[in-house]
Parts: structure tokens; sequence; C-alpha cells
């Protein structure tokens, strides 16, 4: 990577090394280039840190959209790939080829779909009229302050008056699983009370003596170990959003919580949402955007808030479009209640799906039909015509917005 000039960008696979050389090759020779590679160069950060050089000397002639390749060795590691074919001529009719598909194209972007070469990057604020999502809060306690369902039990058995001060906390896994984990919450106001419980005492010490050897952040932290690290907790209802999308998910993993539930920061919240934000992000569009635009993490997708939420792009919203989304929501949170216990994992599993819990599949196609229609007035046929929709809104809704990191105000 040093010997191409790439020695900077860390996050960068090895291919592209081999990719800059040719391109190198392209310019000083009358020839193209064509590798196969890993879909992550056309996804997540790796897209804004390769794709400005590639551009400069080439565009894509022709490229195989993602697709999972195996081999037959015993502990079969399967990765997710794509064929890119690069020219330095500038061809006028380009192809994206898919599973038994080919489409004509008049441009290939980086993402792997037909559009202009625009790249997403991250950014602090929503471009849509959105609330805003926060990663949830770190302890960063050394396993003192947050709790299994048996260690809270414990002190609650022996302290009822504990209860004041233990609260359910999870993230994504939780989310997902529907594990109930707990953590040790107290309000800077009550730390002389709930110190006077012995349990919870010597949890807030073992969380003093742990930061006081952390990192600089932690020792800081220290002066006040009753306290999470890093707080965006609110005591309000909230959207849970999951900050990793599953191999087998074909919906954004999210859910509400009531207040007083306390989100980790492995996963992210969005507080004094109306509703409709619930179901833009269950949708089949917001899956296939997360897709596209964050990078993969292991077999699955990592979401982000900076750069899938934030850049997710929704028409202006009716005052109808609204209420219309959040009957969607509704519908969907209903339909799962309809099969408690059941976590969402169950329910989401494609392979149980349709058979064990068909309301709630029917609740996500009214969603997805409902926030569909808003785009362009009817259904869209594939993932490929989502794509394309969306990158052409991104342009425009950008190009009218700077990349602000001031804070606006959201008007309803």
């Amino acid at each position: 990577m040093d010997q191409v000039g790439l020695s900077e960008a860390k996050l960068l696979d090895y291919v592209c090394a081999f990719i800059v050389k040719g391109l190198e090759l392209l310019e000083y020779g009358s020839c193209e280039m064509a590798l196969v590679s890993t879909s992550s160069i056309c996804q997540g950060e790796q897209v804004a840190l390769l794709w400005p050089r590639i551009l400069t000397n080439a565009t894509i002639k022709f490229a195989y959209r993602p697709f999972k390749w195996s081999n037959v060795a015993t502990k079969n590691a399967g990765v997710w790939c794509t064929i890119i074919g690069l020219s330095a001529t500038s061809y006028s009719r380009r192809f994206l080829f898919a599973e038994h598909q080919v489409q004509e194209c008049n441009n290939i972007s980086p993402y792997l779909v037909s559009g202009s070469d625009i790249i997403c990057t991250p950014r602090n604020l929503a471009i849509s009229d959105l609330q805003p999502m926060k990663m949830g809060s770190n302890a960063v306690d050394g396993k003192n302050l947050v709790l299994d369902s048996e260690e809270a039990q414990c002190i609650l058995s022996a302290n009822p008056s504990a209860g004041r001060f233990i609260r359910k906390y999870g993230g994504t896994k939780e989310l997902v699983s529907g594990l109930d984990r707990y953590c040790v919450w107290i309000p800077d106001e009550k730390v002389e009370e709930a110190c006077k419980i012995e349990t919870i005492n010597k949890l807030v010490e073992s969380c003093r003596k742990y930061r006081m050897g952390a990192g600089r952040d932690a020792r800081k932290a220290a002066k006040r170990p009753h306290a999470f690290c890093y707080s965006t907790y609110e005591n309000f209802e909230f959207i849970h959003v999951g900050n990793t999308i599953g191999n087998s998910f074909n919906y954004v993993p999210a859910n509400i919580r009531q207040a007083g539930y306390v989100s980790n920061h492995n996963a992210f919240t969005i507080y004094s949402s109306l509703g409709f934000e619930f179901a833009l992000i269950v949708s089949t569009l917001h899956r296939v955007w997360a897709e596209t635009i964050a990078g993969r993490l292991g077999n699955g997708t990592r979401y982000g808030n900076t750069v899938v939420y934030n850049t997710f792009p929704v028409p202006t919203l009716t005052e109808q479009n609204k209420i219309d989304l959040t009957r969607c929501a509704e519908d969907i949170l209903l339909a799962r209640e309809n099969y408690f216990p059941a976590t969402i994992a169950d329910m989401y599993d494609p392979q149980r799906m349709d058979s064990e819990f068909p309301l709630v599949r029917e609740a996500h196609d009214r969603n997805d039909e409902t926030l569909e229609r808003i785009y362009i007035g009817r259904r869209f046929k594939n993932d490929t015509e989502r794509l394309e929709k969306l990158f052409e809104l991104y342009t425009k809704m950008t190009a009218q917005q700077p990349l602000s990191t001031k804070k606006k105000k959201l008007k309803r």
C-alpha cells in the first residue's frame, strides 16, 4: 500500500493497490483492465477514499453487482465480491450485470448503480427533515455499572429499594434477541441516597477505581463514577435502531423503547419522533440504501447515523404523508405484538417470516407501498430502481445543502 501512495488510507482493502497500479497502465497505454474485488470497495468509507482517484483517470465500462463467492474448502469462508471493468476511454454504453439480468447504462456510479459519479459522504445532520439520530450511551465502567439479569435480581432481592437506580439497558444484541440486561443509573442529585445502599456503593467505587487506571476521558469521568462516561440518554420514549443488519435480515432492526430504557453505544436512538421516522427506517428503501452506502461487517451490514440515516434522501412529506406513515409504523408494531414473546430475530428470519409471522410481513408490505408511492407514485420494480431514484434525489438535495455541522431547528 505504501508503494502506491495509499499508506494513509488504512481502511482500504489490499486489492486497491492493484487497482492503482492498473490505473498507471491505463494512463500510459491503450488498454483496459478488470478485477475481481471484494465488494467493500464500492461501499461505506472506502468509496470516498478510493474512487475520486479512480475517476480522475478512468470510468467504469462494466460491472457485476455484489455476489457471494465461496470455494470448496472444508471451512468455507464466503465473501462478497464484485467484478469491475475500467477504461480510460469514455463509452456511451456501459453494462451493469446482476444475477439473471443485464442493464445498459449511460454511466455506472462507484456504488455500482446507473447514475452519476456522486459520492456520499458522512454528515452530522440529516439532509432530510428528520429528528436527529444519536449513538447510545457508553459506560466505560469496567463492567461495574452494567448488569445481567441475575446480577440485577440479586441486588434487588437484597435491597428492594435499589430498584430506583436500576434500569433496563441494551444495544443491538438485546434489541434483536429480546434479552434483558440492566444498568446502574443514578441521577446526580441522588448519588448520596443511592450510595447508602451497600451493593450500589461497591459498584460505584469499583467503577471509580477502574476509570482511574484507564484512558484520559475515563480518568476525567472518575470524578463521577456513578454516571456513564458518555451519555446521550433522555428520559423519553425513543426509536431504538440496531448498528448492524444481519446478513439474513431484509429490514433494519428497530423497535420503540419506553422512557427509562438506556441504550448502549452499540445501537442508535431517535428521541422526539412523531412516528413516521420508524416507518422510514424499517422500509425496504432504507435497507437498500444502508446496504449500498454503509460498509460490510462480517456477513452483515454496518449501520451508522452519519453515513446512512443522515444521508438518506426523503422527499418533502405532507402532513397526510406523515399520518399515513405513522399508521404504518403502528401497524408493524401491533403485528409484532400478535406473536409475543417471539423476538425480532424470530419474526424477521426470512425462512420463517412468511409462514409463521405473516401479519408482520403484510404490515411491512403496506409500509413499503405507502412510502414508495410517495417517491414515484407506485411500487418500485426492484432494488436497482430503488437505488437509482434514491441517488437521483440525493444528488438534487445535496446540491442545495452545504456540509453544515451546525444544528438546525426542525420544522414540523
